[in-house]
């Protein structure tokens, strides 16, 4: 006589065998990942040079195969062709799931239609380039701040974001490069004001031995030194001083340059980056660790800020950032982590929109 399996038993095995299928398909994606996603592209130095053109230092996440293409999954364009963010429908746990103007994204994807027209001279990237230029050029308060104005992560609304200044600023010096309208120039420079102390909406952090944060997050809302966007600023300010040759902007770059020599070597753990200097080490924040996508982007920025500057020490940054990449052992531990995380999140707010 056979015996009948339990429920609970009958639930538990399936369970297991749906376990041991979705941990096969991450595996195998890891190695897509791998293959598809996480070697380098090159900076743009080399083209900017050999035709005396102003490309961003390097291809931003939105552009695909050298900007041949540019994804749009997240967001959407308004009647006036300007980019909006839909929260719910990015892959992660640490933002609202509303519909907003995202600064820093508005930011990023005039910079890549920029380069798309630079590169293609298609009409249409011109036109996105120049629509969300103009909201960036149109939307600045009294204070010279792209405010937020909705809370991400530890920053409450109303606040200002040093990376959206950054790319802000990198995107209007090249709007007036493009059209000779000083009204760009001057919404730069009226940008450039939240990186003062005194300002209201300052995206500055000073540490307690004196170094200046620019802030991707609140400088005011507990910061936490998230490296890609202090380098998205310390590019913008680097735009915009090669563009004014103003003092007040040289001073703000090197405060930026005399802190990232203090801290570069803290972003590091000898085997992959830290995507910020969060004091609060936890799940939440997967221990601070970069995804591997923030991994690959330190290393196409620091190989960008060496071709700019010349600098020696971010050679030495972008290859050692370049090693972890490639062959640290931690990729076998990262990528399918991401993978995962990316999956969850997506069910989590798929439940929760339906529900």
């Amino acid at each position: 006589m056979t015996k009948t399996m339990s429920k609970p038993k009958k639930t538990l095995l399936t369970l297991f065998i749906l376990g041991v299928i979705y941990t096969i398909i991450i595996l195998i994606r890891s190695v897509l990942f791998y293959q598809q996603n996480i070697l380098p592209t090159q900076s743009n130095a080399a083209e900017n040079k050999a035709n005396n053109i102003n490309h961003y230092p390097f291809d931003i996440g939105f552009c695909q195969e050298q900007c041949k293409t540019i994804t749009t999954d997240f967001v959407t364009l308004d009647d006036n062709k300007v980019y909006v963010v839909d929260y719910s429908k990015i892959k992660n746990l640490r933002g609202d799931d509303g519909t907003h103007y995202m600064p820093l994204t508005i930011g990023l994807y005039s910079l890549a239609h920029h380069s798309r027209f630079l590169r293609y001279n298609k009409a249409e990237d011109e036109q996105l380039f120049i629509s969300n230029s103009n909201w960036l050029r149109d939307n600045l308060n009294e204070d010279g701040c792209w405010i937020f104005h909705f809370n991400l992560m530890n920053s409450k609304a109303p606040w200002c974001s040093g990376m959206a200044q950054g790319l802000g600023l990198s995107a209007l010096v090249r709007a007036y490069n493009h059209t000779q309208d000083q009204s760009y120039l001057d919404a730069a420079m009226q940008a450039l004001r939240p990186f003062a102390l005194d300002n209201k909406f300052t995206v500055t952090y000073v540490t307690d031995d004196g170094y200046h944060f620019y802030e991707e997050t609140s400088a005011r809302d507990e910061p936490i030194h998230i490296l890609n966007g202090f380098l998205f600023a310390m590019i913008g300010l680097y735009d915009l001083h090669q563009q004014t040759q103003l003092e007040l902007v040289g001073e703000y770059y090197n405060q930026a340059v005399r802190t990232l020599h203090r801290y570069n070597s803290e972003f590091e753990t000898g085997n992959w980056s830290l995507y910020s200097l969060d004091p609060n080490s936890n799940l939440r924040n997967h221990y601070r660790y970069a995804s591997p996508s923030y991994q690959r982007l330190h290393v196409i920025m620091f190989q960008a800020m060496y071709d700019m500057t010349g600098e020696k020490h971010y050679q030495e940054a972008y290859l050692r950032h370049l090693q972890y990449l490639e062959s640290s052992w931690i990729n076998f531990i990262i990528i399918p982590a991401y993978l995962t995380y990316q999956d969850l999140s997506w069910t989590i707010k798929t439940v929760r929109n339906l529900i």
